[in-house]
């Protein structure tokens, strides 16, 4: 992965995702200051081109056996269509932050946002548990319908966590680690009540 399909293959999407978002937050993509019909027309080319396009290219993989040159054609799919469908992502995350009526909703996932690495690397420890030797030893013994049972108790799990732990701390734990480490000094970490403040 390192010696080869990094330079030659990631890096390349890498740098030009990264130039993508960067294009995107310039013109006010990710700050809800588009259109609603934008939004809504990158919902529906996720949908119209992008599902079916990765779709098509998983069916290829499985009909030709993900035999070498099946697999390389395939990802190409995979490697456009995903494009699609994550911008299709965005118009369906935008379109829920406009809406008053998700702000309970909106509100849990910005405190996970504030909490991104620590959530991480929450995530990694419960997963690693679950399927490593260190933990029960569940890899490759899981169906894919498990697999997304997981996935949706940890984002539960965490929808909960991160707004009962920003209610009584400033940052996440690793968040206030970097902080600290950045600044090089012990930053506050709890959160002050009312009374306490001058």
């Amino acid at each position: 992965m390192h010696t080869e399909a990094f330079p030659f293959f990631m890096i390349w999407r890498i740098t030009g995702l990264m130039l993508i978002v960067m294009a995107l937050f310039k013109l006010g993509v990710f700050s809800g200051e588009r259109s609603f019909r934008f939004y809504t027309v990158l919902v529906c080319v996720a949908v119209a081109v992008g599902i079916p396009t990765v779709v098509y290219g998983v069916m290829a993989d499985f009909d030709q056996g993900w035999s070498s040159a099946s697999f390389f054609l395939g990802s190409q799919y995979n490697y456009w269509g995903s494009l699609l469908i994550s911008l299709g992502w965005v118009g369906i995350i935008m379109l829920v932050c406009r809406r008053s009526w998700l702000s309970r909703l909106t509100g849990r996932l910005a405190a996970v946002g504030k909490m991104a690495l620590s959530c991480y690397l929450l995530e990694t420890l419960i997963c690693t548990t679950i399927f490593y030797g260190h933990g029960f030893g569940l890899f490759g013994q899981v169906s894919r319908v498990g697999q997304s049972f997981v996935v949706l108790a940890v984002w539960i799990f965490l929808l909960i966590l991160a707004p009962l732990w920003l209610k009584y701390f400033q940052y996440g734990p690793f968040e206030w680690l970097w902080r600290s480490l950045s600044y090089w000094s012990r930053l506050p970490m709890r959160r002050r009540s009312i009374t306490e403040r001058p």
